[in-house]
């Protein structure tokens, strides 16, 4: 009997897209992590997401992250997700022009 190999349903590249975009720092240096997550806040922003995740772990990103989302104008809320190491972003309204 010759055993036939299924495809995957999605490439391995590819995840599941959901109302939700995710950004995962694991890995970056904190000035990187903070040019990153600057792009990664306008992209959303304008992109019309209403919310978004940055995903930090416990390390040094994690305790930098609040006053970076403090001071970004964009950012109506921020909450620590259910694991710890992640953060839950909710956008302020665009203005209609």
């Amino acid at each position: 009997m010759v055993r036939q190999k299924t495809k995957p349903l999605l490439p391995a590249c590819l995840t599941l897209v959901t109302n939700m975009q995710k950004l995962d720092l694991h890995g970056l240096t904190l000035h990187n992590a903070w040019k990153k997550v600057d792009i990664f806040l306008n992209t959303c922003y304008y992109s019309k997401y209403k919310s978004c995740e940055i995903i930090c772990g416990q390390g040094l990103i994690k305790q930098e992250i609040e006053i970076w989302l403090h001071s970004n104008a964009k950012v109506r809320e921020y909450r620590l997700s259910r694991t710890q190491g992640s953060y839950i972003i909710k956008f302020i309204k665009r203005k209609i022009t």
